[in-house]
C-alpha cells in the first residue's frame, strides 16, 4: 500500500486480485456462491462463524481512494490449467485455518450448507492456482461485485507481439481480456511480458503519472532513456546500481 493525502493507493502485480476485493462490496454473492444459508445461521462454533463471515461478506477498504493493477489476471489465466499450473498445486498450498475460519478439513466438507461450488472447493483445498482458471465462477463474481464509488482503478497490462490488435494480446501469462477492466479510468499497454512488466520503462512511467495524479501535482517528466554499460547503470531513482 502506497499512502497518498491521508488515503491510500493500492498498487499490485499478480496480487492485485486481493486487491481487487479491497475495493468492492460483496453483498451476499460471495457467500452465496459457497453456501446455500447465511453464515450467521451455520451451526459451527461462535469463532469460526465470525471467522467465515469476515472472509465471505466484505466492504470496500475506506482508504483506499485509488487502485493500479499491473498484469492482473482478473478472468484468470490458462496457465492454471497447464501442466505448470499441475505443478504449482502441488507445490503451493495455504494453510487451511486462513481458508476454512477454524474447522477441520472433514467439518468443513460435511456442512450441509455448502453449494456445489464450496463442496468443491473445500475438497480441493485453498491454492493460489485453483484460483486463477479461467472458468472460476470466484473470479467471475468478483468483476460483477460493485466498486466503490470513491474509488479510481487504472490498468497496465503487458504485450509481446505490438504487432497484434490489442483485444488478441498478452503478456505470455495473462491475456487482455483477462487485465481488461471495464470501467477503468485509464487502461496503458506496453511492450513487456509478464516477467518484464514491472522493469518496464513505460510501466514505471504510468505509475508516476498516476501517483502524482492522485497527489494532484503536475505529470513528471519522462524518465531518462537507460543506458546499457557498467559505467551509467543506474537504478530507475536515478541512484547508482549496486
Amino acid at each position: 500500500m502506497i499512502a497518498g493525502n491521508r488515503h491510500y493507493n493500492t498498487l499490485q502485480h499478480l496480487p492485485g486480485i486481493i486487491s481487487n476485493l479491497q475495493i468492492r462490496s460483496s453483498g451476499d454473492r460471495i457467500q452465496a456462491l459457497y453456501l446455500e444459508r447465511p453464515v450467521e445461521q451455520l451451526d459451527i462454533p461462535p469463532d469460526s462463524r465470525e471467522k467465515l463471515r469476515k472472509m465471505l461478506v466484505f466492504e470496500p477498504e475506506p482508504a483506499v481512494r485509488r487502485a493500479i493493477f499491473i498484469a492482473t489476471p482478473h478472468r484468470g489465466s490458462g496457465l492454471a490449467n497447464s501442466p505448470i499450473g499441475a505443478l504449482g498445486r502441488r507445490l503451493i498450498q495455504l494453510p487451511m485455518d486462513i481458508f476454512n475460519a477454524g474447522l477441520s478439513l472433514t467439518q468443513l466438507e460435511r456442512l450441509p450448507e455448502l453449494t456445489p461450488i464450496g463442496q468443491r472447493a473445500a475438497q480441493v483445498g485453498p491454492n493460489s492456482i485453483n484460483s486463477l482458471r479461467p472458468d472460476s465462477e470466484f473470479l467471475t463474481t468478483v468483476l460483477e461485485l460493485p466498486v466503490a464509488p470513491r474509488v479510481s482503478y487504472h490498468t497496465i497490462a503487458g504485450q509481446v507481439n505490438q504487432g497484434k490488435p490489442v483485444a488478441e494480446g498478452t503478456d505470455k501469462v495473462v491475456p487482455y481480456w483477462s487485465s481488461h477492466l471495464d470501467g477503468a479510468a485509464s487502461e496503458k499497454i506496453v511492450d513487456a511480458s509478464h516477467l518484464t512488466i514491472t522493469r518496464s520503462i513505460s510501466a514505471i512511467e504510468e505509475v508516476r503519472r498516476l501517483l502524482y495524479l492522485h497527489l494532484g501535482l503536475p505529470a513528471p517528466e519522462p524518465l531518462p532513456p537507460v543506458t546499457a554499460g557498467p559505467q551509467v547503470r543506474r537504478s530507475v531513482h536515478g541512484h547508482p546500481a549496486r
